[in-house]
């Protein structure tokens, strides 16, 4: 017959024979597990932490500023066992990217606007009559776009450059926006539009765009800048030019 209780640590409970014949259960102590890496914990029986090794109750005890606090263990009640700490994980290295990529995400980023077409004479011109040819002078403006990485910021700016029209007889170019006195832009029909297609001439202003960049932070060697192939944004609207109508009277 046994009268002291036996732990048994290597089990989930151990077990204690009393004088009587019956059998008590006890919590197990818990075995530490293998530090790698991490810092180890010592669990104190009041549910503090402390780190091994810096004293413990009595003489030489730990101090406060010995405490350790770990938020993620729980110290069992009645414990003097060792946990450890889940090692940090290093962040992983931002892979550079290339300049070049950057430079293409920030010019697919670029809008470019549709220009609005005017004309006078208004609604209609006439044959043979000047017709002054403009657009809003606002989209007539450079436009920026940006493309940032952890590295580098690269800036990609559109500049127009000239104003394409297609009048539907030909095709001229101007270097502006225009303006409604014509004094920039402007033509003369030879013809009318009878003929064309729901009697109407379609004209088309084509804005022609120098596209350039900038690159700051960790740019690639000798990607500092650059430039890059033009583009154009453009828009259609019908003109009608009727004849100019003249009379006579007999003598």
């Amino acid at each position: 017959m046994l009268n002291t209780p036996v732990r048994l640590a290597s089990t989930p409970l151990s077990l204690a024979l009393l004088s009587a014949g019956t059998l008590l259960l006890f919590p197990a102590t818990a075995e530490a597990a293998p530090c790698v890496g991490g810092k180890k914990v010592k669990c104190t029986a009041n549910g503090e932490r402390t780190i091994p090794g810096r004293g413990g109750s009595g003489g030489g005890g730990s101090t406060d500023d010995e405490l350790v606090e770990q938020p993620d263990i729980a110290c069992p009640e009645d414990s003097n066992d060792f946990f450890c700490t889940e090692p940090e994980e290093e962040a992983a290295p931002i892979p550079h990217i290339p300049t070049q990529t950057v430079v293409e995400s920030a010019t697919d980023d670029l809008t470019l606007p549709s220009p609005t077409i005017h004309t006078a004479p208004s609604p209609k011109t006439y044959v043979r009559a000047f017709t002054s040819l403009w657009i809003d002078s606002g989209s007539f403006t450079p436009r920026t776009a940006k493309a940032a990485v952890p590295d580098q910021v690269v800036t990609a700016t559109a500049t127009p450059q000239s104003v394409t029209w297609n009048t539907g007889e030909r095709t001229i170019t101007c270097g502006s926006a225009g303006s409604p006195n014509g004094t920039e832009c402007g033509y003369t029909y030879n013809r009318s539009s009878a003929n064309q297609p729901g009697g109407r001439y379609q004209i088309t202003a084509t804005i022609n765009w120098t596209v350039s960049w900038t690159c700051e932070g960790a740019c690639d060697p000798g990607q500092q800048a650059g430039t890059l192939p033009n583009m154009t944004s453009s828009s259609t609207t019908p003109l009608v030019v009727e004849e100019i109508q003249t009379s006579t009277r007999p003598r």
